[in-house]
């Protein structure tokens, strides 16, 4: 074991994701519910309550209170959870995507900076010196939740799903939600202040519904694409040169309880 420490309160206090800069240091985000949740040089010290968000720095290769470089809360007084973590080619800056269902989160510089409704899903950026550089909700009167995020030099990517049948899509892929939860892909620019793409995927049953989220990452980039991944009810995903090009279902099962994880591009 080289490494290897608690961080957390009195309270409920998860990690969901972790990357690293390849120098030993690494930066994880998660949530917690603890008011006593142990900060360390942020820029949000208070609980906002609830649930909050956390993003943390360590050094690994340093020990004790010294491993600890910055760690904040983000939230507001409702519900908000990170989910995914990634970090720029120059690790510079670290991006984190979750939800939110705080009518008082707090953006900064946003794409977005009202809620709209129940939950959003939010995109933060903060500098590797602990700098919050953007914050902003995502999302339209429904339930819609950040899973995963990845960056490259064009911009930032995000998925997740949602139930809004009026979520912000800008030159949509899908121009409608398809029925029940769709998944979403979106891309900010570098600034974060406004979206370059952002569409529904899905068909006409759930994609990608949970009732708790995990923490699946389930996106990654190249230099011009972003690949997503998840799971559909529907027997209408929208498929393209698909290897398998049909919903198919196992003996003894209906089709309504199936569900086959989707790939795309």
């Amino acid at each position: 074991m080289l490494f290897s420490t608690f961080i957390g309160g009195a309270g409920t206090d998860r990690g969901s994701g972790v990357v690293i800069d390849g120098t030993g240091i690494a930066y994880v985000a998660g949530y917690g519910a603890s008011p006593d949740f142990p900060t360390e040089d942020p820029f949000q010290a208070g609980f906002g309550g609830s649930f909050d968000a956390f993003i943390a720095k360590f050094d690994t290769n340093a020990t004790g209170a010294d491993s600890l470089v910055f760690c904040s809360n983000l939230g507001g007084s409702g519900d908000d959870k990170a989910f995914g973590i990634a970090i720029d080619s120059t690790a510079s800056n670290v991006y984190v995507v979750g939800q939110t269902s705080s009518n008082n989160f707090p953006a900064l510089n946003p794409a977005q900076p009202t809620s709209g409704g129940s939950f959003d899903a939010f995109i933060a950026k903060i500098s590797s010196t602990g700098a919050k550089v953007y914050a902003t909700y995502y999302g339209g009167s429904g339930d819609d939740r950040g899973t995963g995020i990845a960056v490259n030099a064009t911009g930032v990517y995000v998925t997740g799903f949602t139930s809004s049948t009026n979520l912000p899509v800008v030159v949509p892929l899908q121009l409608n939600n398809g029925g029940a939860f769709d998944a979403f892909v979106a891309k900010l620019n570098p600034a974060g202040n406004s979206f370059l793409y952002s569409t529904y995927l899905g068909g006409a049953a759930n994609e990608n519904f949970v009732a708790a989220v995990t923490a699946t990452n389930p996106i990654t980039v190249d230099a011009s694409n972003a690949y997503v991944t998840g799971y559909t009810a529907s027997n209408n995903f929208p498929t393209a040169v698909p290897l398998q090009a049909d919903q198919r279902c196992r003996p003894g099962h209906l089709r309504s309880q199936n569900r086959r994880r989707y790939a795309g591009r």
